[in-house]
């Protein structure tokens, strides 16, 4: 059998607390629905372009790297030390065929100057994986 209850809070005039519902929206139509991009995660699109780096240097290909280097700090003994440490780079690269570095120490005054060539060859069809790759890591899908 049914039974009726009372609502006490109606017998005493108070009203409920809960809203009315709100009166559902029309379905939109292709006039009025406006296209939502996707949220980009920046921390995502920063770690995905810090992979492409060296993906990129990696398509990269060294033809020939020269390197004249003229300098001296004023102080003879200062800039023998420098050139104590700049001659393992020079003696560490001398095997290489494709790159050349000199070095020259000035002892007699404070003089910086150099000049340098660099020959690389890059084929653009080598760029489109890793471009690909990071489209797929800052935009597609995952986390």
């Amino acid at each position: 059998p049914r039974l009726a209850v009372a609502d006490s809070d109606r017998e005493r005039g108070r009203t409920s607390k809960r809203k009315p519902k709100p009166e559902p929206k029309p379905p939109a139509t292709k006039a009025t629905r406006k296209r939502r991009l996707p949220k980009v995660n920046p921390r995502r699109v920063f770690r995905a372009a810090l992979r492409l780096l060296p993906e990129l240097f990696g398509s990269l290909r060294l033809d020939t790297l020269k390197l004249d280097l003229r300098f001296g700090s004023g102080d003879p003994a200062e800039t023998g030390e420098v050139y104590g440490m700049l001659k393992a780079i020079e003696y560490g690269l001398a095997g290489a065929s494709r790159v050349e570095v000199l070095i020259e120490p000035v002892f007699d005054r404070a003089v910086f100057a150099g000049r340098a060539a660099l020959d690389v060859t890059l084929t653009p069809a080598r760029l489109i994986p890793p471009i690909a790759r990071f489209g797929w890591r800052a935009f597609g899908p995952g986390a």
